[in-house]
């Protein structure tokens, strides 16, 4: 999972997703994560925090691109998709930075 910006929400989104087990990265403008409500030191032991725990932060950069292949059909069993729907799994995407 990608979450573009390391403010208050990013960083939550974030832990949130990797407590779950998912991978994760974290695209963020500034040098370091919430460095605009904390500063440079505090957002420095927050990279080093969230790395720790397995996030990979690309911080100094923005999101310029994203480019996704389409999604593919998943396996649904009718009862569980409201009428008319289709289910897909996530679609295969590159992302760049800038």
């Amino acid at each position: 999972m990608v979450v573009v910006g390391a403010g208050f929400l990013g960083t939550e989104v974030a832990a949130a997703a990797r407590t779950m087990g998912l991978e994760m990265t974290v695209v963020e403008p500034e040098p370091v994560p919430a460095r605009r409500p904390f500063g440079d030191r505090i957002g420095a032991l927050v990279a080093d925090l969230y790395r720790d725990h397995g996030t990979r932060l690309r911080c100094g950069t923005g999101w310029s691109a994203t480019r996704c292949a389409g999604s593919r059909p998943a396996s649904t069993p009718p009862e569980t998709s409201p009428p008319g729907t289709t289910r897909t799994s996530a679609p295969a995407c590159d992302w760049n930075t800038g």
